[in-house]
């Protein structure tokens, strides 16, 4: 739960820029691949764009393992560096 309060006002923001920012910097996190198909998927399908992005941060989330989901949270909470 912590991570989508995190990562879905990211993916929600229409004027992120990857490393640009906190938001920027958060949505980088986002692996690459998972980028590169909800960006197509919103130029295939009558889908939202907002949808898209939120099927993009559950599926990012959900692919993760306990530890690296541990991690990124440990991170973006300033806990780890």
């Amino acid at each position: 739960q912590k991570l989508l309060d995190i990562f879905i006002p990211v993916a929600l923001n229409p004027e992120v820029k990857l490393y640009n920012g906190y938001d920027g910097k958060v949505y980088s996190l986002i692996s690459k691949n998972y980028r590169f198909v909800s960006e197509n998927s919103i130029e295939q399908t009558c889908c939202s764009k907002n949808y898209c992005r939120l099927l993009l941060v559950t599926d990012f989330i959900c692919g993760m393992t306990d530890s690296y989901a541990a991690h990124i949270y440990k991170m973006l909470m300033g806990m780890e560096v």
